[in-house]
């Protein structure tokens, strides 16, 4: 019984105290490794973000490239009228809608400019050769909702002059 008591009164004279929370040091490389891992991921959703965004207006241009075909079918000639095509309004909350008629072309451009810094502008074409109707579907443009007709007119002609790049 001696023992026993020397051995408990021993043990319990050197033993630690436990702890029951965390260091500084531990709270700071958790810290750290979510700093790390939260730097990595957001640029990654923001990007994600946009081009959800940017599906609106690939969808918008497309819509009316379909549109378009039917109306030209109907009518035997294109529209520049975005209710004519079945859209009631020419802007959504992150794009602009436009369609631009082009002689030279033969055909329009529809025109989805952004409203919003970091989301890409978008364009589709339907165009007549022949006799027959040609469509380019959604493809990105470097134009803006604050650049110039002449902005737009330069792209008409690009597309006029080789339609191969932007009709695939």
């Amino acid at each position: 019984m001696i023992r026993y008591l020397a051995k408990r009164v021993s043990n319990s004279a050197f033993k630690k105290q436990s702890s029951h929370g965390f260091t500084l040091i531990e709270i700071l490389v958790v810290t750290i490794v979510i700093g790390i891992l939260t730097g990595i991921t957001v640029p990654s959703l923001f990007k994600q973000v946009n081009r959800a965004k940017e599906v609106e207006a690939i969808t918008s241009t497309e819509i009316l490239q379909k549109n378009q075909q039917i109306f030209y079918l109907e009518n035997g000639d294109f529209s520049e009228n975005l209710e004519e095509l079945g859209l009631s309004t020419n802007e959504t909350s992150n794009y602009q809608l436009l369609i631009v008629s082009e002689p030279t072309l033969n055909g329009v451009l529809h025109l989805a400019l952004s409203k919003r810094v970091g989301l890409r502008s978008y364009a589709s074409v339907v165009y007549l050769e022949g006799s027959q109707v040609f469509e380019c579907d959604a493809f990105p443009v470097d134009i803006s909702l604050e650049d110039s007709s002449l902005t737009i007119f330069l792209l008409i002609q690009e597309v006029y002059e080789n339609p191969n790049q932007y009709c695939s």
